[in-house]
């Protein structure tokens, strides 16, 4: 298994700094707390705490699909893989 650590690292920054401009006031995140049915005030804990969890599990998920996808996959095996976790998301 070969896994590039610094593309792992690329991916986890990029999707946390996405997710948290997409979540944002500025954006989608009132209309995503109204759709879900969040009615709450931020009461969510220390924003070091929120920060650092939501990183880490960008972290674990980047080098999971590090090591789900292979190095250079076939578009047969990319259309296999994106079916699979389309479908179990």
């Amino acid at each position: 298994m070969q896994v590039n650590y610094l593309a792992v690292l690329v991916a986890a920054v990029s999707t946390f700094l996405l997710g948290g401009l997409w979540y944002s006031p500025k954006l989608f995140g009132p209309a995503w707390q109204l759709a879900a049915g969040d009615t709450r005030k931020k009461e969510n804990g220390h924003p070091a705490k929120v920060f650092g969890t939501s990183f880490l599990f960008a972290l674990v998920a980047a080098f999971a699909y590090a090591v789900l996808i292979p190095i250079q996959p076939s578009v047969l095996q990319f259309a296999i893989y994106g079916a699979i976790l389309g479908a179990w998301r």
